[in-house]
């Protein structure tokens, strides 16, 4: 006798407790995780139905997962409004397509030199600063923003010390324009490091040769890292050695390698360029998602219905 399961497979009798110790067939597996990004089963329906070992089956989905994190880690993210302000806030995620579309609270305030009054410049979309990014942050930097938010209610940084930014730009790299804002590309540092470029040793600082490069960046924070921690204190208050820095920001197997020698990249400025550095987004990308935020980052992104097509 034999039966055949929901995924379409055949089992005959007895087989059932010998595919346990087998491999799987590819078409199977196939089948098996298409049921599962379905929702409407269970593990343990599904496990009934096919037979397939319960451990195994646990496995399937934990893989299964962390690529949807993966996936989601380099979707493109486009900002499209302000959300409001305090009780007015109405923060918006979805997905449309192969693009996240995302509002922004972030929209900081100023008090003028000569009157004293608050004001706001004109509202800029800024992906690395949108609700969905500053998600992001809470999660990975939860331990390093001391379970802070971002940015308030009212739209403004918490703490300037930590501020969304965009690790690489394109404006020497015009092939990346669409796939560089995503959150692999994502990290926080310093206003005065990250957003501006007036400090000396900013990312776009006109002192030394960056022009917002990771590679070069990180070149210069290994060997002026106690400037650093001299001029930005409560950033770095808990480095002590750069391979920290590479630790905090899970930049291991991306932009370092295991013995945290800083990959260079920037030499010369081609296509091959822009496909290198495409690449060390996407292992970083991998890194988070294989880390122990990917669990977290997954319910983050459930939560916003990211999932459903």
């Amino acid at each position: 006798m034999s039966s055949t399961s929901q995924t379409g497979m055949i089992i005959p009798e007895g087989q059932v407790i010998r595919m346990s110790y087998a491999k799987y067939p590819k078409e199977m597996k196939e089948a098996v995780i298409a049921r599962m990004l379905q929702g409407d089963e269970t593990i343990m329906d599904i496990q009934r139905d096919t037979g397939i070992g319960i451990n195994t089956l646990y496995r399937w989905r934990a893989e299964l997962k962390k690529k949807q994190v993966y996936d989601i880690l380099l979707m493109p993210i486009q900002c499209t409004k302000h959300c409001g302000f305090n009780d007015k806030r109405n923060v918006e995620i979805k997905k449309q397509e192969n693009i996240i579309e995302t509002t922004q609270t972030y929209w900081p305030e100023y008090k003028d030199r000569n009157t004293g009054k608050a004001f706001r410049y004109a509202f800029k979309p800024d992906c690395d600063m949108s609700d969905f990014a500053c998600g992001f942050y809470e999660i990975i930097y939860k331990d390093f923003l001391d379970g802070k938010n971002v940015v308030d209610n009212n739209g403004c940084l918490v703490d300037k010390d930590y501020a969304g930014d965009t690790m690489t730009s394109v404006s020497q790299l015009p092939g990346l324009k669409n796939r560089y804002h995503c959150l692999a590309n994502f990290w926080i540092l310093p206003v005065e490091l990250g957003r501006k470029s007036k400090h000396q040793l900013a990312k776009t600082s006109g002192c030394y040769n960056i022009k917002d490069f990771m590679d070069r960046f990180l070149l210069l924070l290994k060997y002026k890292l106690e400037d650093y921690k001299k001029n930005f204190p409560n950033y770095f208050y808990k480095v002590d050695r750069f391979e920290e820095i590479s630790d905090i920001h899970l930049l291991c197997d991306s932009y370092l390698d295991k013995q945290y020698n800083i990959l260079q990249y920037s030499d010369v400025i081609n296509e091959q360029t822009e496909e290198y550095l495409w690449d060390c987004i996407k292992k970083r990308a991998e890194t988070i998602s294989n880390s122990g935020f990917g669990p977290e980052l997954w319910k983050y992104f459930e939560k916003n219905n990211i999932f459903e097509t």
